[in-house]
Order: C-alpha cells, then structure tokens, then sequence
C-alpha cells in the first residue's frame, strides 16, 4: 500500500542504508574531495542494493507508481 510505514525487516534494511549512507557522507571528504560525498554516498549504496539484493524501498513504492509515470516528457524543451 502506499504511503504505509515501514515495519519489520524493511525497516531495519532501510534504517542501516541510511545510516550506511550518512557515515559515507561524513567519512568520504577526509578520503577524496574530487567526488561530491553525497553523490559518492548514494552512488555506492545504490550499488550494494542492487548487487547483494537488499530489499530497499524506492519513492516509487511510497508515493506509488502513477506519481512518476510522466518521465522526462514532463521536463520543458529547451531546443
């Protein structure tokens, strides 16, 4: 259902990628400064959910599918 809080495993799983998220954040600018530390952070969780298979939810499975099904035809034409 959408918009539903999360509870179980799905909130543990979300709770330890955000908190894995916000020491990458922290940590990454004492490693490098060429790469942003919040692109580097999302960048790098984003990866180890897809690779390892960790069950996160997306804004998709919040806000529903529906919200985003315009896609970048909604994006004004600059040409």
């Amino acid at each position: 259902a959408t918009g539903a809080w999360l509870s179980g495993g799905a909130l543990l799983s979300m709770g330890g990628l955000s908190a894995l998220t916000a020491v990458l954040v922290t940590l990454a600018p004492r490693v490098t400064m060429a790469i942003p530390s919040s692109l580097l952070a999302v960048v790098a969780v984003s990866l180890l959910t897809n690779l390892c298979g960790i069950p996160a939810t997306t804004l998709a499975d919040v806000a529903g599918a529906e919200t985003f099904r315009g896609g970048l035809g909604i994006l004004p034409s600059f040409a």
